[in-house]
């Protein structure tokens, strides 16, 4: 082969041999980019997920925290409620022995009405008679 053809090759393969590694070394250095760019999303991803994360833990506390405000009166108000039929049935003890006593005062009552009627209906006839 010719000697200039040989050299001549020669410095076209050393400048493809730079240029390749020139495109390496790019190629390498876009690649880092790339992994730092993907790296910094990926870390203000988990801090954007973190912060969601202790926000639904929050919310899921004051949620709780409710619940147990709401329960507690629901005890209370079963409490009273309660006392409320304890009332209630004395009440209702209570009332019937009185509607007992109004029963026989209303049956003493017809059946002083039936004796006054009686005794009248007597005296009319006794007028009557005389």
């Amino acid at each position: 082969m010719d000697p200039e053809l040989k050299q001549e090759f020669e410095l076209l393969s050393q400048g493809m041999d730079r240029r390749f590694e020139q495109a390496k070394q790019e190629t390498d250095r876009r690649f880092d980019a790339v992994l730092e760019l993907i790296s910094q999303v990926a870390q203000r991803m988990d801090a954007r997920f973190d912060g969601l994360v202790a926000e639904m833990d929050r919310r899921f506390k004051d949620v709780d925290r409710r619940f147990e405000l709401f329960e507690n009166r629901l005890e209370r108000m079963d409490l009273r409620l309660a006392a409320l039929d304890i009332s209630f049935s004395s009440f209702h003890k209570a009332l019937d022995g009185h509607e007992r006593i109004l029963s026989g005062l209303l049956a003493t009552q017809a059946a002083q009405q039936k004796a006054i009627d009686n005794i009248v209906d007597r005296l009319l006839r006794l007028e009557q008679r005389h």
